[in-house]
């Protein structure tokens, strides 16, 4: 998704939040908050910066909340989850530094395609399901899964984005708080009762798999008040309805994922993960890959469809606390005018719903035809499912169980021996100051350490109960100290190809930037991994770094190619087609003919597209002119050959034999030379000196 325009009155733009994180430009506004373009300068990386509406951000019940979900959502470390580097608050302000992922939507890609061919719909839901699966045994749920928070990057990773609304199941979701969600995708229980868990990630997961096999939504409607009462009393139809030639086992998964009774649905993002796999393996269906989803999204065209600075992302629902059962014993508006939660009309936004339901005893069942199918795919996959809904079975008793201890531990938790002392926010502090401060409240207390990427090696980093929270006098306050950064050994991906090597990578907790370094390396193949370079530079296998380090990969262009013999013309057209320059000088040489290329070698190392390669041209042997030496002993005419760069030579020998009161050399004298004086020879060459008659002439 393209960044939008951004309007030069926000505030928000050029501030430095924390000392550290510069606010570029505005990317896109939501329902709770808005989406900024940053740059981290303490680590030289760009992120995205979500702060939260300054209605919101004045409501400290709502602050609170805010940064319990980004503490949970913090806890998730996973390829298919955008990350939640940090939070906090500056000048009214509350933000969360998120991960940013580069790319498109889902939403994005199916306005686009339309529909996704079954392969493609199934890698795309396989690796929703493992971000949403970790999220799930971290005890996160997501609460607001739709096409929009579903992001794919230019190399066909999937991340599930905006945790914003997620809670930690563990934590209170009864129908008396207020629910924030996107109607099209929100699950029975939901619209109903305002219940959530596992389960209900799953519906949305449901709802997005019929998307993206039939391109549209299960229950189109003019308004939200009319698709969200059929969302909370009909059955999901299944895709080929829409789609003939959709496989049956393709309408199992979405209606077994849709059942309007959750104890029916598959208990989490694991179990469905593992049907999908199943069915895709049954269907011998061939796997939808990275590069696949890559490039759809290089074809397709979302010049159109970028998200302006102002505009509400997707519509969303608020269901209040207590509804009546139908609008019309209300007396409320009719769907067509929805209401708010306190009974009157609210202004929307464009794209924007607010909508009041609520359970019916008597709602309207499905229609008769899509509740057969339905019962028919149920059935198909109830023999696989008879483990899981066991499970489901036994999640319902636990929750029954805890509801009624709940209920009779309700008095103690009162005003009476059960009165409850505020947990001090100590997060920060060394753990001697953290524990001084629960001293003084008379809470007991105990250590515990966790490894941190943003909080200090001993500093706190929470205490659990969280800060803010009531606890009974007599508990026992966790202070969680930093251990630092875990510290992961760099797996080795030496010569192995560049996806591979960058699943390994963040398969082991390192993040993976998606621009690579490239080098020519004699040794590599092309398009395999030389190495791995960290923020300081190369690292070797095994060395220890810290987790959510951005990792860059080195990837060979293969060898330089080698020019030597060639000519000059020839060798600049090799070097060129493949990104090289040429630089060039000349030499004489022996044995390299004129014109061709002699030597070759690196300017630079390691050697990159755009390099200069120096090349020695040969301008052949070099010739000198024969001086003449008439007249001249032998030893004054080899000398003056030598000096030349020739080599004199003579028939008589060089004797050192007393003639004459002389010797040979110093006696006889040069009448000439064999090449002739004035002729061009090769330096080096041998030249024949001839003699005026012998010695007793």
């Amino acid at each position: 998704m393209s960044d939008a325009y951004t309007p030069p009155t926000d505030p928000v733009i050029g501030m430095l939040l924390d000392g550290r994180y510069r606010v570029d430009a505005r990317i896109a506004r939501g329902g709770m908050a808005t989406v900024y373009r940053a740059t981290d300068e303490r680590l030289d990386r760009t992120v995205a910066v979500k702060v939260l509406h300054l209605h919101l951000a004045e409501d400290a019940a709502f602050r609170a909340r805010f940064a319990r979900e980004a503490r949970a959502a913090a806890r998730l470390s996973h390829p298919n989850v955008v990350g939640v580097h940090d939070q906090g608050e500056q000048d009214g302000f509350c933000y969360l530094v998120l991960e940013h992922v580069p790319g498109h939507t889902l939403r994005e890609l199916l306005t686009d395609q339309g529909r996704l061919a079954p392969q493609v719909a199934l890698e795309v839901l396989d690796q929703v399901l493992q971000g949403l699966a970790a999220a799930h045994r971290a005890g996160i749920i997501h609460r607001d899964l739709k096409p929009e928070n579903v992001l794919i990057t230019p190399s066909g990773r999937v991340c599930l984005a905006d945790f914003g609304l997620a809670r930690a199941a563990t934590a209170s979701t009864s129908a008396s708080s207020a629910l924030i969600g996107t109607v099209a995708y929100l699950s029975p229980e939901l619209l109903r009762r305002g219940d959530a868990d596992a389960r209900s990630d799953v519906y949305a997961v449901g709802v997005m798999l019929y998307e993206m096999l039939t391109g549209r939504q299960p229950f189109p409607a003019s308004a939200p008040a009319t698709a969200a009462l059929r969302q909370a009393t009909e059955q999901v139809p299944v895709p080929s309805e829409i789609v003939p030639d959709i496989p049956v086992e393709l309408d199992d998964l979405v209606v077994w994922a849709t059942r309007l009774d959750p104890q029916d649905r598959p208990h989490d993002a694991d179990d469905l993960l593992e049907e999908t796999r199943r069915v895709q393996r049954e269907l011998g269906l061939p796997a939808g890959t990275h590069e696949e989803l890559a490039e759809l999204l290089e074809h397709a065209d979302h010049g159109d469809r970028s998200v302006s600075a102002t505009e509400v992302l997707t519509p969303t629902l608020v269901a209040p606390d207590a509804v009546p059962a139908t609008t019309a014993e209300a007396g409320a508006a009719p769907p067509e005018a929805p209401t708010s939660a306190t009974g009157s009309t609210p202004t929307t936004t464009p794209g924007t719903a607010l909508l009041t339901i609520a359970p019916a005893e008597d709602a309207a069942a499905a229609p008769d035809a899509v509740a057969a199918d339905a019962d028919d795919a149920l059935d198909r996959v109830r023999e696989r499912a008879a483990a899981r809904r066991r499970r489901g079975g036994l999640m319902t008793l636990v929750v029954v169980l805890v509801t009624a201890l709940l209920a009779a531990a309700g008095w103690f938790l009162g005003d009476g021996p059960g009165m409850r002392l505020t947990v001090p926010d100590v997060a920060g502090q060394t753990p001697e100051a953290a524990e001084t401060a629960l001293d003084q409240l008379g809470l007991a207390h105990e250590r515990a350490e966790e490894h941190s990427l943003d909080v200090p090696t001993g500093q706190v980093i929470r205490t659990d109960p969280e800060a803010g929270s009531r606890v009974p006098r007599d508990a026992t306050v966790t202070v969680v100290v930093s251990l630092g950064p875990r510290m992961i050994a760099l797996p080795d991906v030496t010569d192995s190809d560049a996806d591979a090597a960058a699943g390994a990578l963040a398969q082991a907790g390192f993040v993976v930037a998606d621009a690579r370094t490239e080098h020519f390396d004699a040794d590599v193949t092309k398009g395999r991994v030389i190495g791995v370079a960290g923020p300081d530079g190369g690292v070797t296998a095994g060395t220890q770094i810290a987790e959510r380090t951005t990792l860059t990969l080195v990837v060979s262009l293969g060898a330089v190619p080698d020019v030597t013999g060639a000519t000059l013309d020839d060798a600049t057209g090799l070097l060129q087609a493949v990104g090289l320059s040429i630089q060039s000088s000349e030499a004489y040489d022996d044995d390299v003919p004129a014109g061709k290329i002699i030597s070759q070698r690196a300017t630079t190392d390691p050697v990159s597209a755009g390099d200069p390669i120096a090349v020695v041209v040969s301008k052949g042997p070099e010739m000198v002119t024969v001086p003449d030496v008439s007249g001249k002993t032998l030893n004054e005419a080899r000398d003056a050959l030598r000096a030349a760069g020739l080599d004199g030579t003579s028939s008589i020998p060089d004797q050192s034999i007393p003639v004459f009161g002389g010797r040979y050399w110093d006696q006889i004298k040069v009448s000439g030379t064999n090449p002739a004086a004035g002729s061009q020879v090769r330096k080096g060459a041998s030249v024949a000196m001839q003699t005026i008659g012998t010695l007793l002439d």
